[in-house]
């Protein structure tokens, strides 16, 4: 039995890509519980059965005297894998725990002492949990830098963002018309939507025609209006919530933009290579050169200024966009990421 705890079905990136994983693996044969504490908008989209409660509820659904190879439990959290943890040590390590890591330990914003914390929890957890899965390499490379690791069994596994990938070529207008520029997550300080407004006031400066849209809720919304009304940008910037149709609106789209502080590995970067004609990003710990590895245009330096990121959003509209092919999207692929997930748990019968 497998079971995948999340604490919400809310519809965040993390959210998505393991209700991706445990669909996968259960359409494979796997027996599979999807363990959360409070259900969201994501809800309809999980295939195996969904049970109400939090991770603590791992003594109800696993039999003190099962084999360790009969149930495996699967988090995304540093919180909950220290509690599942907790509850692996008071059955003596009678089930196994896969924790996937999918942000660095040390983030912009951190203090001295969340940082030491957070590297101290993690060098106890790599001694009580059965795997740890990285979802970038340039992500297990950095904390390996930060810390000590005595294990070699760190495994890398991309996160399965994809059904698979399709190869027709994305088509958009020149800059004859007016630009279509799409940004998706949270709004909040990690995404940094505000340097998009930032830019989007310097191409107005430019008097470039353009329409900013935002996909996505968060604590961020009041600040970003605030700043729309204050830049006098209400014709150019739209705020579109929350929305399920994400495919769509970056297929309606000229460009793609990202400039959060941090990610693990962005699995809306992954998507808009897959929808829309062209992306732009700023480089951030981690996984945006590896996702981007197929053109360099595509990526920025983190302390690049407005008005070059402005040039080269430009540019890149000027531009014919990068094929399909060339892409290399199957990396993200549920196929591709579902059976290294299958090889892991085999490993731990």
């Amino acid at each position: 039995m497998l079971i995948f705890y999340l604490r919400n079905l809310s519809g965040g990136g993390v959210q998505k890509v393991h209700i991706n994983i445990a669909n996968g693996l259960e359409r494979s044969g796997y027996d599979v519980i999807f363990l959360c504490k409070e259900k969201g908008v994501l809800e309809n989209e999980v295939g195996p059965a969904i049970v109400k409660g939090p991770i603590l509820k791992l003594f109800k659904l696993i039999p003190f005297f099962n084999k360790p190879a009969n149930t495996t439990v699967v988090v995304g959290n540093g919180a909950d894998a220290v509690l599942a943890a907790i509850v692996r040590f008071l059955y003596l390590f009678r089930f196994n725990l896969i924790y996937v890591q999918h942000v660095d330990l040390k983030l912009a914003g951190d203090t001295f002492a969340s940082v030491f914390v957070k590297r101290a929890v993690f060098s106890c957890l790599q001694y009580l949990v059965s795997r740890v899965v990285f979802v970038s390499n340039g992500l297990k490379e950095s904390i390996f830098s930060q810390i000590k690791l005595p294990r070699n069994d760190f495994r890398v596994i991309y996160n399965p963002v994809l059904k698979s990938v399709d190869y027709a070529e994305r088509q958009s207008r020149s800059r004859g018309g007016e630009v279509r520029i799409i940004n998706v997550g949270r709004l909040c300080f990690q995404k940094n939507q505000k340097y998009l407004l930032n830019v989007a006031e310097w191409l107005v400066n430019e008097g470039v025609e353009f329409k900013l849209t935002f996909v996505g809720e968060g604590e961020d919304q009041n600040m970003l209006t605030t700043l729309v009304k204050e830049k006098s940008l209400a014709g150019q910037v739209e705020f579109l919530g929350w929305r399920d149709n994400i495919a769509d609106l970056l297929k309606q789209a000229d460009i793609f933009c990202l400039v959060s502080l941090w990610e693990g590995l962005p699995t809306v970067l992954i998507e808009a290579l897959q929808y829309c004609p062209r992306v732009l990003a700023l480089e951030c710990p981690h996984g945006i050169r590896e996702i981007c590895s197929h053109d360099d245009k595509t990526v920025l330096p983190t302390s690049t200024d407005v008005s070059s990121y402005g040039r080269r959003l430009l540019e890149l509209v000027d531009i014919a966009p990068v094929s399909m092919p060339g892409r290399n999207l199957e990396r993200f692929t549920e196929r591709r990421c579902v059976r290294e997930y299958e090889l892991l748990v085999g490993e731990l019968k």
